[in-house]
């Protein structure tokens, strides 16, 4: 049994990035795609599972807002984890030009289309993060030379971390 987590503790504290780390690792992806949802993960701190779920019609590019109605895990849709995600949140004026550019650039643009659609499937879903992952933002890392442990997750907390640092107040919401 000692060898048993037990508690809720943390066992490491997790890698956070910093922005010269994020921009470094943007610059080694060459999907435009991938490129975008990683800078919407960099620039809100919205949870993998939201970011997929966007679809276009749930982005106001004039109000800068995002409304957030649904998660996308795996080949589920899934309800907002909590009633603060339900709210939705305003949309950086900077993620708001990158996101018309990639709309412009999609073959799958029209409002019921999934921002991040998986042309491979027609636009029936979005890409898989979790493969998006694995074959593009962690050896992107790696090339840019970057040793901390890169996940979806940390694009996150590293938002939180960054914000923290300038003075602003950030709510901890327990996953």
């Amino acid at each position: 049994i000692r060898s048993v987590r037990q508690g809720a503790g943390r066992v490491k504290i997790p890698d956070i990035l910093a922005v010269p780390e994020m921009v470094s690792i943007l610059g080694k992806l060459e999907s435009k795609l991938i490129r975008t949802a990683v800078s919407a993960a960099g620039m809100t701190a919205l949870r993998s599972s939201e970011i997929r779920g966007l679809k276009w019609s749930d982005i106001d590019f004039e109000q800068l807002w995002m409304n957030l109605c649904r998660g996308r895990v795996r080949k589920y849709e899934t309800r907002m984890k909590g009633e603060n995600s339900r709210k939705g949140i305003p949309l950086p004026p900077e993620l708001s030009i990158i996101l018309q550019e990639w709309r412009a650039e999609s073959l799958l643009a029209k409002e019921e289309d999934w921002v991040f659609a998986s042309e491979r499937l027609k636009g029936s879903a979005p890409v898989s993060f979790d493969t998006v992952l694995k074959k593009h933002i962690q050896p992107a890392a790696k090339k840019a030379e970057i040793t901390k442990k890169v996940g979806w997750h940390t694009f996150r907390r590293s938002f939180a971390s960054i914000l923290a640092a300038k003075g602003e107040q950030v709510k901890v919401v327990q996953e």
